[in-house]
């Protein structure tokens, strides 16, 4: 289709799960190092 819009959508789709996802592994390294809760993910 080629669509601008589209890409540009997919893109920042792409960069928000990048940022949420390099969240949640240093949530995940952080907390099991000190042994509680640095920053919290929801559990």
């Amino acid at each position: 289709m080629g669509s601008a819009t589209i890409t540009h959508i997919g893109g920042y789709f792409g960069l928000l799960t990048a940022l949420c996802a390099f969240y949640l592994a240093s949530a995940e390294i952080l907390n099991d190092s000190y042994g509680r809760v640095i920053l919290p993910i929801g559990e």
